[in-house]
């Protein structure tokens, strides 16, 4: 059996499919988080397939994650549909429910955050659900036992109207799953299908003529209880926040959007006619008004939910949002957010811990370098193991803690709901540059990992944005980075490591604004609209950082025993094979050193360095600890002090910060650019970007007399 995952952004749908299968997806508070499908076998029974669809709130739209999964619905149509509710905002979610029951696909409805129910004075009569929607309804909190068995409940289900439809009409030449025209059917789903079909509004996509359709995610009529309010940017202008009272669909009946077009190939139950778009194409599905939908919901949360008054919770995060999402006062928040977490990231967490672990790794590489001694292994083995191996990779190692202190942090700040309102603040600027707020989403990404954030785009809905996004993201300072700026900053810049690490993440964020700006100079497009919901704020989940946490930390074992590993050993025997006088390796970065010169570090290990540094940014770190003979953290800095000044550190440092990130963003860039050239040609820009900038800092430094 294969179900699809589906559900709201924020409505716990990763949560529970990690939950379900054992996988360990992320989780966000911001649309984006999934960007692809993912899959998983459940616990419960290994031959039930759960597929894990991005967040949406209707099936509408072209392109982005609408499209994703209603694509996924309709192509690759699974046996049922895990439809994940939020109980706090049942009436919005409904929406996409009555959306996926008109499919004809089973579906099995899970709510989540119940536990917040008794907070907001509310109550679910899950019968009364149950029977209202024709389908079974389950806590999401439920044992994989028990979501089996609603599974293969709702799978019988269909089954069997399946087959009173087709013996009902055995030779109607009807493809699987698409029903009659005017078919009565037995079952409550049925009826509720057939409901939808005939609800006010519903009219033939043919008669609308060419009238433009509006989105239907109207979050700011449609919130329900639990949430905070939603962010909607209109054509140019800035980003507008609208606080959710109780829903009124009077002002939502004004607007003339048009239902979202189900599987226009196929048909689906409860549909009736065939009529053509405005795209004159395939064959499409009749259209109901959200208006006509959102009542339906509303009628069905009416006979269902009993208080749900709003709470002292509620009210709280409005007066917050009052002070965090203020025009003058959230930028300056957000800064002081970010530096605190920089301060615990190098300061008393992560700095003291790596620490730690430096002068541990430290003292058990002296260990095994003393036992080859006493064992009379050969030198070669002795300098294969210490400086290939040993050196390499312990000049890594001593930088895990700050880095995973950094992924707790950010998790932390993101489960809280805060950063889905940084991107409504940040939609003002951005309109500004030719993109929208969702840009915000692959570009917080990209302060992690550069892959993830280059398919995060995928989200974008213009063609044109995906394409940007792409190229700027380069200049967002991946994690990676961070061991090379931890280590340069603690060995150049002591007591003042926060502030020269934000002011490199600073550096990056605006070298992004005059690259965006050219680029939206050189191929201008329409605006676009931005919807975003602002989720409650809620106490972070201390287990889902700490999961990210160690998804982080087996990533990063797994490049260093796949990457840094080999191009530790790469430069080692390069640089015991002879040409000349000299190594293999200082002939070749000797003959690119001179053109770093300008930048104030033509010294070939520095040149080294930055070559291996296009193949993983930890690599940097890995090829001084080889060249230098530098077992650990703390020997490494006395040996870079004796190749760089503070000045040339900071050049170096402006260079690692913008050029290319490494092979793996370079091979995703491509296949979302489709083109190598294309993706060549940003690597160049990038790099020589970066050569000019470390140039501007190093000859600037020097004219202000500084060392």
């Amino acid at each position: 059996m294969r179900a699809a995952l589906c559900g709201n952004p924020n409505s716990g749908k990763t949560t529970l499919l990690n939950r379900l299968t054992g996988l360990r997806q992320r989780t966000g508070n911001f649309p984006g988080v999934t960007v692809e499908r993912a899959e998983g076998a459940l616990r419960a029974d290994p031959n039930v397939t759960l597929i894990d669809l991005p967040g949406v709130y209707a099936l509408d739209a072209a392109e982005g994650e609408e499209a994703l999964a209603r694509e996924s619905l309709r192509g690759d149509r699974p046996d049922a549909i895990l439809n994940v509710l939020d109980a706090t905002s049942l009436a919005r979610g409904l929406y996409l429910t009555l959306e996926l029951i008109a499919t004809g696909i089973p579906v099995l409805v899970a709510l989540t955050m119940l536990d917040e129910l008794p907070e907001k004075g509310a109550e679910i009569d899950f019968a009364a659900l149950a029977r209202a929607l024709g389908t079974t309804v389950i806590a999401a909190s439920a044992s994989g036992e028990e979501v089996l068995a609603g599974l293969r409940k709702v799978v019988g289900t269909g089954t069997g109207e399946k087959k009173e439809r087709d013996e009902a009409e055995p030779a109607s030449g009807r493809k699987p799953g698409e029903a009659r025209r005017g078919m009565s059917g037995k079952s409550s789903a049925a009826s509720l299908r057939k409901t939808i079909a005939s609800l006010p509004g519903c009219k033939n996509v043919k008669k609308t003529g060419n009238a433009q359709p509006c989105s239907p995610k109207l979050l700011s009529q449609a919130g329900g209880a639990g949430t905070s309010g939603s962010c909607r940017g209109r054509g140019g202008g800035a980003s507008a926040v609208f606080p959710v009272p109780p829903p009124s669909r009077k002002e939502a009946g004004n607007a003339q959007p048009r239902f979202p077009k189900l599987f226009s190939q196929a048909g689906g139950a409860g549909t009736s006619g065939s009529c053509r778009g405005r795209g004159g194409g395939a064959p499409a599905v009749p259209s109901v008004s959200p208006a006509a939908l959102y009542a339906r919901a509303d009628e069905i949360v009416a006979r269902t939910v009993r208080g749900a008054a709003e709470t002292e919770a509620r009210a709280r995060s409005r007066r917050a949002d009052a002070a965090l999402m203020h025009p003058l006062l959230a930028w300056p928040a957000f800064a002081a957010v970010m530096a605190a977490i920089l301060y615990l990231t190098f300061g008393p967490v992560g700095g003291t811990l790596g620490g730690l672990l430096s002068a541990a790794v430290e003292r058990a590489f002296a260990g095994l370098d003393g036992l080859l001694t006493r064992v009379s292994a050969s030198e070669w083995i002795r300098s294969l193991l210490s400086e290939g191996v040993l050196n390499g990779l312990g000049s890594v190692l001593g930088f895990l803690p700050a880095v995973l202190t950094l992924f707790f942090l950010l998790s932390l700040v993101e489960d809280s709901g805060y950063m889905a309102r940084m991107a409504c603040c940040a939609d003002r600027l951005l309109r500004r540059l030719g993109l929208n707020g969702r840009a915000f989403v692959p570009a917080l990404l990209g302060f992690g990992c550069t892959v993830p954030a280059i398919l995060a785009t995928r989200t974008l809905p213009d063609a044109r944005d995906r394409r940007r996004m792409t190229l700027l993201l380069p200049f967002c300072s991946c994690s990676a980075k961070l061991p090379v700026y931890s280590l340069f900053a603690s060995a150049f810049f002591p007591g003042r490591e926060t502030l020269a690490v934000g002011a490199l993440y600073a550096l990056g964020a605006a070298m992004m604004l005059p690259a965006a700006l050219c680029m939206s100079r050189l191929s201008p497009g329409g605006e676009s609209t931005f919807v975003m919901e602002l989720p409650s704020y809620r106490m972070p989940s201390a287990r889902a950082a700490l999961s990210l946490m160690l998804t982080r930390s087996r990533i990063f074992v797994r490049c260093a025993l796949t990457t840094l590993l080999p191009a530790s050993l790469l430069i080692w025997l390069m640089n015991r094979v002879q040409l000349g006088g000299r190594s293999a390796l200082e002939t070749l970065a000797g003959a690119v050193g001179p053109l770093f010169l300008p930048a104030g570090f033509g010294n070939w290990e520095a040149s080294a360095a930055l070559l291996t540094g296009l193949a993983a940014k930890e690599a940097i770190l890995s090829t001084f600890g080889v060249l230098l003979r530098a077992p650990g953290a703390f020997a490494l800095r006395a040996a870079l002090r004796r190749l760089f000044t503070p000045l040339s550190a900071a050049s170096f440092l402006t260079f690692t910060l913008l050029y290319t990130p490494c092979a793996a963003a370079f091979g995703a860039a491509r296949r979302e650019l489709g083109s190598t050239k294309t993706a060549l040609c940003a690597a160049g820009i990038q790099c020589l970007a970066a050569y000019l900038a470390a140039c501007v800092v190093f000859n600037a430094g020097r004219l202000m007399g500084l060392q």
